[in-house]
């Protein structure tokens, strides 16, 4: 059963605003691997995906938002989980996520895995090897205030702004 909210929203806004969101993470994703060819040269074939990986990986997207729709329209999670963030955030994180891929892309090409801010450094302490590492050349791995508030948008770049409703699929399962 739709939520009040949802009956309300034709199926169409629903489905332009999922796409809409996805589509702007997408177009993020290729901000990093063209940062990495300005600061290390590489070549960008090299960072981006073959054209029909990316296609798989667009249709797989397409179905995942559907599904995601999908349960919304039956009743399983209510429409406020598309809520979108807020619009100046996101934008104001750009230029901090810019600055941190250039840093990132460093740290990879010089194999660096173990810098960490002042922050961080207090936090490591009595901490098992595991985590005293930049968890794939993230700023402070996972232990500062910077790092986790830039790690949610790195992931829905990387998942193509689905990472949200990957792990809203296991919602349906769990109740049923």
């Amino acid at each position: 059963m739709l939520s009040s909210k949802a009956m309300r929203l034709p199926d169409k806004t629903l489905e332009a605003y999922a796409f809409a969101r996805s589509a702007l993470f997408r177009t993020e994703s290729f901000i990093g691997p063209a940062v990495e060819f300005l600061v290390n040269r590489k070549k960008p074939e090299a960072l981006i995906p073959k054209p029909e990986l990316l296609k798989a990986a667009h249709a797989a997207m397409l179905e995942l938002i559907k599904q995601d729709l999908a349960n919304i329209r039956a009743g399983v999670y209510p429409v406020e989980v598309l809520k979108p963030g807020n619009p100046l955030k996101h934008i104001a994180r750009l230029p901090v996520l810019l600055k941190e891929i250039v840093e990132l892309s460093k740290r990879r090409e010089k194999k660096t895995a173990h810098q960490f801010s002042s922050e961080a450094k207090d936090l490591l302490e009595g901490l098992p090897e595991y985590y005293q590492r930049n968890f794939h050349f993230q700023d402070d791995g996972y232990l500062s205030d910077k790092s986790a508030e830039l790690y949610e948008h790195q992931v829905e770049i990387l998942f193509g702004g689905t990472a949200d409703a990957m792990r809203r699929l296991i919602i349906k399962p769990l109740k049923e």
